[in-house]
């Protein structure tokens, strides 16, 4: 028995072709697709998540350059952080920047070879002796990209990524897989121009997508970055192709890449994909199969550059959840009213719908940072601090701001206020001749 028919992963045949009815409504356990190029939506934190844990070995040829060449515009273009989006050609690369090895020259479209007819892909077996060198422990994601998917064997695919995962990745059958297991990333092709079902790419898409919904498989799905524009309009149906041309009015002689940047003039993608108004950047490098007229359809590089910031946050942890740009919310502030004769101290208190630090100011108008006071139990939901030096007869106001742990401060005041009673006023007491003399 060939051992590639041991290990084939079971289908059942009637969920399977649900699965590919859907087409790109299925979902991977790690689906990075259109919709995973909002760089704003990737907490800082998880950015630098990605460049203190992960150390990448990424092989492609032309096309599977177009993140690289993505990930080159963020990282110089002048509008960003310095240094946010850096990156490193090499797996061993250091914390302040994102470990990738670049490896051009080899991709999935040379891969259905099986030289030594194990079942197994040359590419993949390739690969397995690679993570095998204790010299490449460190090495904690694979990714092979396709250049044209178009006649290629997905089964076997498919099935070799598996023989990868079933040894490498977390409770692998390889020794390596205990302390360094790697995590490995699918990948559909890119658009050939023969739109939805085309048996050029988009039928054989629809398989990864539904293999890797059915296994919970982590999915950089290229295409899906092609068929539809960031405003969310689709074009796999207009027979979109892999330098964003589509049908218009005729065969391909429209570009979706052109129409975008004409529609948001000025924007951070038109930017990043001419360097128009930003100083100390041109613009995106050539893009390979993808500079379309006037360089425009560089953006499907800009887009697929974003999208694998998305994929290396998320390799790194982030659940994709967004992030919170809300301040807390405060509540149930005390004391309210009037204290009794005689307090000179009490505690001020109030709760928050999330953990923070709360500070405060005995004038209105504050901001945050400038607040004298924090309150001495604090950085949890539940905030309180004893004021002192309260006098009889007067009145009190706190006025209070507090900032949550992603920075989110509040810009307007919460009022704590209420006053000390004033001791009763003594009546003189009259003696009784007097009183009767005043009669």
């Amino acid at each position: 028995m060939r051992f590639r028919s041991s290990i084939r992963p079971f289908f059942c045949a009637s969920c399977l072709l649900g699965l590919l009815l859907q087409g790109g409504g299925v979902r991977a356990e790690m689906l990075i697709d259109h919709t995973s190029s909002d760089l704003a939506a990737i907490p800082d934190n998880w950015i630098e998540k990605a460049k203190q844990d992960l150390h990448i070995v990424y092989s492609h040829t032309s096309h599977g350059s177009q993140l690289v060449t993505g990930m080159n515009a963020l990282k110089d273009f002048t509008d960003y952080p310095l240094n946010k989006y850096n990156w490193t050609d090499d797996s061993q690369g250091n914390s302040f920047s994102l470990s990738l090895d670049d490896i051009y020259g080899a991709d999935l479209s040379g891969g259905d070879q099986d030289n030594d007819g194990n079942g197994i892909a040359d590419w993949a077996d390739d690969t397995a002796i690679f993570l095998k060198n204790i010299n490449n422990y460190h090495v904690n994601v694979i990714m092979w990209s396709w250049c044209s998917i178009s006649g290629h064997d997905i089964d076997l695919y498919l099935h070799s990524m598996e023989w990868l995962i079933s040894q490498f990745s977390k409770g692998g059958s390889d020794i390596r897989a205990f302390a360094h297991p790697v995590q490995f990333v699918f990948m559909t092709g890119h658009a050939e121009g023969d739109g939805e079902n085309g048996e050029r790419s988009d039928a054989l898409n629809r398989i990864i997508r539904a293999h890797c919904a059915a296994h919970d498989r982590i999915l950089f799905d290229f295409a899906d970055l092609e068929n539809y524009d960031p405003d969310n309009k689709y074009f796999l149906d207009k027979n979109v192709t892999d330098a964003l041309y589509y049908d218009f009015q005729g065969d391909g002689d429209a570009n979706w890449a052109v129409e975008y940047i004409d529609r948001h003039d000025g924007s951070e993608l038109d930017k990043l994909t001419t360097g128009v108004g930003v100083s100390l950047y041109d613009g995106c490098d050539s893009c390979a199969h993808s500079d379309g007229p006037n360089n425009l359809a560089r953006l499907n590089c800009v887009l697929k550059g974003r999208a694998a910031w998305h994929l290396f946050a998320r390799l790194a942890g982030w659940q994709g959840e967004q992030p919170d740009q809300n301040p807390p919310v405060r509540s149930d502030g005390n004391p309210v009213g009037i204290l009794p004769v005689g307090t000179s101290q009490t505690t001020i208190s109030l709760n928050t719908d999330e953990n923070a630090h709360c500070k405060y100011a005995t004038v209105a108008g504050v901001a945050y940072a400038a607040m004298p006071l924090s309150f001495q139990i604090s950085d949890g939901t539940a905030h309180q601090t004893p004021v002192n030096g309260l006098e009889e007869g007067n009145a009190y106001s706190y006025y209070v701001r507090c900032s949550d742990a992603d920075g989110n401060v509040n810009i307007d005041d919460f009022l704590i206020s209420f006053s000390v009673e004033a001791p009763p006023v003594n009546k003189p007491v009259i003696p009784p001749m007097l009183h009767l003399m005043l009669k």
